[in-house]
C-alpha cells in the first residue's frame, strides 16, 4: 500500500469519488490476477511468492548489482 495514497488522491481530485473507487477497483483486480497466477490464497501467500523478473528490467538489475 506504500506509495498508493498519492495516486488515489490524484484520482479523487481528477474525478471525485467515482474516480477514486475506480482506482481501488483496478488495484483489487490486479492483486486478484497476481494471486490467481501464483496460486496464492491470501495476501500473505502472495508476499512470500518469489518474484520473477525478466527482460530489460532483469538486465538493468544485473548491471547495478
Amino acid at each position: 500500500a506504500a506509495g498508493m495514497a498519492r495516486v488515489a488522491l490524484q484520482a479523487f481530485e481528477a474525478g471525485g469519488k467515482a474516480s477514486a473507487v475506480a482506482f481501488f477497483e483496478q488495484v483489487e483486480a490486479e492483486l486478484r490476477t497476481a494471486m490467481l497466477l501464483t496460486g496464492s490464497k491470501t495476501l500473505d501467500d502472495l508476499r512470500r511468492t518469489p518474484r520473477l523478473i525478466v527482460g530489460e528490467l532483469a538486465e538493468w538489475l544485473r548491471q547495478i548489482e
